[in-house]
This record gives C-alpha cells, sequence and structure tokens, in this order.
C-alpha cells in the first residue's frame, strides 16, 4: 500500500500523473478504474478508459493500451531504484497496475507515475481513436459523448 496522500491530475484526454506518494521497503500499491474488482489503493480517471478495443480484428487488452511511467522525485541523492511495474486485465473491471519497491531495506522517493493511454490522439473537439480496419487502411472515429 502506498504512503501519502496521492494527488490525482488528468493533464489530458489520455493522460492522467500521480504524485504524493511513497512505498515502503518489499510493499506494493495498486492503480486502477472505478469499476475494478481488483480494489485499487488509488483510482485513475475514468475519463482515460479507452473506447479501442480491438485491432485488426482481434481484442486488446485495457493493459495493452496503457503506458506507465515512474520517476522518484528527490530533492538530494537517489536512495533506492524506481520501483518495477507489472500490468494486467482486458477490461476496467480487471485491470490494475501494480507498483512494487523491491529494495527490501529503504522505502522510495516520492514517486511520480503517469499513466498514459495509448491509440489515441487529441483533437480540439475531443478526442479521435485511430483503428486499422480489416484492410489495414487508418479509420479515425470520434466516440460520441
Amino acid at each position: 500500500m502506498f504512503n501519502g496522500t496521492p494527488v490525482i491530475e488528468q493533464i489530458s484526454p489520455t493522460e492522467a500523473r500521480i504524485t504524493g506518494i511513497t512505498l515502503p521497503s518489499t510493499f506494493s500499491g495498486t492503480i486502477g478504474f472505478s469499476q475494478s474488482t481488483e480494489s485499487p489503493n488509488i483510482f485513475l480517471p475514468d475519463e482515460l478508459l479507452a473506447p479501442i478495443t480491438s485491432f485488426l480484428g482481434e481484442d486488446v487488452s485495457l493493459a495493452s493500451l496503457v503506458k506507465v511511467s515512474i520517476t522518484p522525485i528527490s530533492s538530494g541523492p537517489f536512495t533506492n531504484l524506481p520501483p518495477s511495474v507489472a500490468k494486467s486485465g482486458e477490461t476496467p473491471e480487471a485491470f490494475v497496475i501494480k507498483v512494487t519497491n523491491t529494495n527490501t531495506s529503504l522505502e522510495t522517493q516520492e514517486l511520480e507515475i503517469y499513466v498514459v493511454l495509448l491509440g489515441q490522439a487529441q483533437t480540439s473537439s475531443g478526442i479521435v481513436v485511430n483503428v486499422i480496419d480489416s484492410a489495414g487502411a487508418t479509420v479515425n472515429i470520434t466516440p460520441e459523448c
């Protein structure tokens, strides 16, 4: 479980930033959506959910559409390696990001975590999803809100 109070900012239609947290040595914390049955410690904005679920007729898991990057924040020397990250789940209900501090004696520095939903491009009128159809052509879809 994370220490601290998470500050969650949606900084674009496809990206969220989480700060204000650390992980004790050997502990894990989880991140997910409000629909999750995995009981995440931190909830992402539901607005990040991907409307894209297939590519060339094949199902694509939500875990495959999400990129996670973590940067330790410190005004002094780093005392620990960045934590490890694992993603799982094909649907918002099953999706979870597990962040683990693999150090056996030190807490992490404060973490800055970016969660980015891939496969979408932002336009001034909203989100455009780029989908490849069965003929291999790119089709741009603007989801109905």
